[in-house]
């Protein structure tokens, strides 16, 4: 509705078109390595009000980012466990207390054909404020 956020399957596909700073992008790739990525990091890596936030568990933080060293722009380590399930990440938003949580509108209704199985959902009630991205 706001224009705020776009989805681009490559920077080729329009992004620049309305690109604005600051700017989150999600990598395809943990290691930073292929894609996208390598253009963006190299053009972003001198700015230090840019982030990179590396999600992945398995993946090494510092050997990734060396390449792009030095840099001016943070860098975070914030794992993400994929097996989390419904009630691990209702609880996890409880205790983090942010203000907006960003996913699809899918995770709060219940699975096609289990439409009583509510512990397949999130608690809406986690946090503040929600903005459902996607089809739902």
């Amino acid at each position: 509705k706001s224009k705020r956020i776009h989805h681009f399957n490559s920077v080729a596909d329009g992004m620049g078109e309305v690109y604005r700073n600051p700017c989150i992008v999600f990598a395809g790739h943990p290691s930073l390595r292929c894609g996208d990525s390598v253009l963006l990091l190299e053009k972003w890596r001198d700015d230090p009000r840019n982030v990179v936030i590396m999600i992945e568990p398995e993946y090494p933080y510092s050997p990734t980012l060396a390449p792009f060293l030095p840099m001016a722009m943070r860098s975070y380590f914030c794992p993400i466990d994929p097996s989390i399930d419904f009630e691990q990440a209702t609880k996890l938003i409880k205790e983090i207390k942010p203000r907006t949580v960003v996913t699809s509108p899918t995770y709060f209704r219940p699975p096609f054909g289990h439409p009583t199985r509510h512990d397949l959902t999130l608690g809406r009630d986690a946090a503040e404020e929600y903005v459902e991205l996607g089809f739902g």
